[in-house]
């Protein structure tokens, strides 16, 4: 699929491509390939909001640059503040830097939205921050039923054991 893209991309410097390519090389764990995909998109489009959110949240979840990815994602939230998945980024970010309440209320909201299995997975593990267990055990197994393969809902939960 990398070869794909890059050779799509060698044809067709198109804008979404390089997206794609971060979203690829993420989910692959190349996260520092992933950023420099998503930073190359963001300094294209720097007021694009899923490229904000893109890149935002990729900062928040798997590296240390909490700050940065948490001021992206304030801004994309200002530009579409009924997206469940920027309202999942947002919460996820202030889990991370310390301010679990706030984040807890973005990621209710970004689950009455959507029950969408990445966003069971961060509420759940704010409920267990929090030491509310038997709250993310519920979440977890409800969304687990409905995405039995969801690999960030089975990530969530392999940290947590039973």
């Amino acid at each position: 699929a990398i070869a794909l893209l890059d050779r799509a991309l060698a044809l067709m410097p198109d804008h979404s491509l390089p997206l794609a390519r971060g979203f690829l090389m993420e989910r692959l764990d190349r996260v520092p390939e992933a950023v420099a995909d998503m930073r190359a998109v963001s300094g294209r489009r720097p007021q694009d909001p899923e490229v904000q959110n893109a890149l935002g949240y990729t900062l928040v979840d798997r590296t240390k640059s909490i700050e940065e990815g948490y001021r992206l994602i304030s801004r994309a939230i200002e530009a579409k503040p009924d997206s469940y998945a920027i309202q999942d980024s947002m919460g996820w970010a202030l889990v991370r830097l310390g301010r679990l309440d706030e984040g807890r209320a973005w990621l209710e909201t970004a689950w009455d939205r959507s029950e969408d299995p990445e966003v069971a997975a961060h509420l759940g593990e704010t409920f267990w921050l929090m030491g509310r267990i038997d709250d993310a055990r519920r979440i977890w197994d409800e969304a687990l039923a409905a995405n039995p393969d969801s690999r960030p809902l089975l990530r969530a939960i392999e940290r947590h054991p039973r």
